[in-house]
């Protein structure tokens, strides 16, 4: 049944930003599928899609993508939103193309999403369909899909990547497919190119309140612009490593730019050196994208097996601070440049450039990608503040969005009355126009590329009946960057770690938002106007972290951080339980 939409589900551009953009070149009208019809006529016979062996040219591909658009439409509607939770594989790829050719939205999420997140997200963008896997990492996603459709009336279809168990899901092979082939280069798709393109939970998180629409136009410019930043041609051959849910492998340029530039997409279904680096080596990967955390196993790995070494020409690191010494040694070990990425699912993108000196890409995080973007450093009061000073980045550009889909209550907390979006990072540009980030000024943990929102985790965890007050905030961690730590104040029973963690297990939190730490209060810390001294206790944490810091813990590593009680001097600790680790849990 088709889902009720209200005309207008986001913020647009006002008309004399859209004019200007078009005046300027900046934004061509064309739609994301006409993008990729107009590279499969230049580069029809060269590999545009690699998953294990399995292998399209771009004129394939677009066969494939019409003949699945066909599949799409027999059971959606133009404009009907399809929720795309895969993990790396050439389905993935496929279904985001197909529903640009076939008019519908892709919403991109993580395998790491459970019901929680799920069913947030699915529900707050009246999805009728989730195009998901069977059994992946030992978890049933078919059941999850079924157990969020169940809760949802306009989830309607269950469509299954592999074999299905439940008799109610459709396999992903068995959709009809159209007559693709017959005309590959035919045009569909929406009707105009301002239309929503896809769909993106803001930073990683599935708060419903924050999703983020990225229009054909503004992301057909978002595309080009990055590829033509980081010198993305036909030759180029893009390994996608990250999660294909985030938009750091889609856009950045990655997936989606590769394939408008006429260059080879390989797909690795895992991140691991093992795997990753061997395909970067056998498919001859000129370009990747992955978090600082995953670039440091991999100098890990070919310090111990330099003859495993891949010909990078650029390898892309964004999502979380990068050591200059990690960057020196993938340098060294790989002969590549090491790009610093700093974006955001809203849109504005800086890069440094493959030709920016020494000092530049190894200590800031280089300019925007467009000429067009906008940015503005400003104090509290939204004063800007002279080069050289910290102040909180605000954004605007042709695309960076005017507003989240359907959350005008969030709309009038991170965007001003003329279009900025206030990012909450915490930078310092510099007379060179190079921009530094400091921090941020929200409770945000970045666990090493994923976000977490304190709100999210201390929302379920006052829903557990002895918790009656708790705080998530961030804490130091060697290969994550931060790591989730709660402090929670209890009644008459204690809560430990692992009661606290099967609580969130148990509504369905994804399990890269699990506390790894959690204090026990007496009480929270406020400030002098009453509010909670996150600061404060974050500083905790980290003294904490210092305290018992063992030896360097691999990225892989879980093993729990046991702080002594003097760690805690500052807030009143409760005196029946210390500090408890994560138990090995990931």
């Amino acid at each position: 049944m088709p889902v009720d939409r209200p005309a207008h589900d986001a913020p647009a551009w006002p008309p004399r930003f859209a004019a200007a953009y078009r005046r300027d070149g900046v934004w061509d009208d064309a739609t994301l599928f006409e993008l990729l019809v107009d590279a499969a006529t230049r580069h029809a016979t060269r590999e545009a899609l690699v998953d294990g062996g399995r292998t399209w040219t771009h004129a394939e591909l677009v066969v494939e993508v019409e003949a699945l658009a066909a599949g799409l439409r027999t059971r959606l509607d133009a404009g009907d939103r399809v929720v795309v939770q895969l993990p790396n594989c050439a389905e993935a790829v496929l279904t985001t193309l197909a529903c640009f050719a076939a008019g519908t939205v892709p919403v991109w999420t993580l395998p790491q999403h459970r019901e929680h997140e799920l069913a947030a997200l699915a529900g707050h963008c009246g999805a009728r369909a989730l195009v998901t896997s069977g059994t992946y990492r030992d978890y049933d996603h078919e059941a999850l899909g079924h157990r969020v459709r169940d809760r949802l009336g306009h989830l309607e279809h269950v469509v299954v990547v592999g074999e299905p168990r439940d008799p109610r899901s459709v396999r992903f092979t068995d959709l009809p497919r159209g007559a693709g082939g017959s005309s590959p280069l035919v045009r569909r798709g929406p009707a105009s190119a301002d239309e929503i393109a896809v769909l993106i939970p803001s930073g990683g998180t599935t708060g419903a309140s924050k999703v983020v629409p990225h229009t054909h136009n503004d992301l057909g410019h978002m595309l080009r612009a990055a590829g033509a930043a980081c010198r993305f041609d036909h030759t180029s051959r893009y390994l996608v490593v990250l999660p294909v849910g985030h938009g750091f492998a889609n856009t950045g340029p990655g997936i989606l730019g590769t394939l408008v530039a006429g260059g080879t997409v390989v797909v690795s279904p895992s991140p691991a050196p093992e795997t990753a680096l061997r395909l970067a080596v056998r498919h001859r990967a000129t370009a990747t994208s992955v978090v600082p955390a995953v670039l440091a196993r991999w100098v890990e790995h070919l310090e111990a097996h330099p003859d495993e070494a891949p010909s990078f020409v650029l390898v892309q690191s964004g999502a979380a601070y990068l050591a200059p010494g990690l960057a020196a040694a993938a340098e060294r070990l790989t002969g590549c440049v090491v790009q610093q990425v700093y974006g955001m699912s809203e849109g504005m993108t800086c890069v440094t450039r493959v030709d920016d000196p020494l000092e530049v890409r190894r200590h800031t995080q280089g300019t925007p990608i467009s000429p067009a973007d906008e940015l503005r450093v400003v104090d509290d009061d939204g004063v800007e503040v002279p080069d050289g000073h910290v102040g909180t980045l605000s954004a605007r550009g042709p695309y960076t969005i005017r507003g989240y889909y359907r959350s005008p209550e969030a709309d009038r907390r991170a965007f001003t009355p003329d279009g900025w979006y206030v990012t909450g990072d915490l930078v310092v540009r510099r007379p060179d126009g190079r921009v530094v980030v400091k921090g941020r000024t929200g409770d945000t943990i970045n666990r090493g590329g994923e976000k977490v929102s304190a709100d999210e985790v201390e929302q379920i965890l006052r829903e557990h009946g002895d918790v009656d007050e708790c705080a998530v905030v961030a804490m130091p961690h060697d290969a994550y960057g931060e790591e989730v730590c709660a402090f929670v104040v209890c009644g008459s029973r204690a809560v430990g770690h692992d009661e606290v963690v099967e609580h969130l297990r148990a509504a369905g939190l994804a399990e890269f938002k699990l506390p790894k730490q959690v204090f026990p209060l007496h009480a929270l810390p406020l400030t002098g106007i009453g509010k909670i001294d996150r600061r404060r206790l974050r500083a905790v944490a980290a003294r904490a972290q210092d305290a018992a810091r063992p030896s360097p813990v691999a990225p892989s590593g879980t093993e729990p951080c046991r702080a002594p009680a003097a760690a805690l001097a500052s807030v009143t600790v409760a005196p029946h339980e210390g500090p408890t680790g994560n138990e090995g849990r990931p």
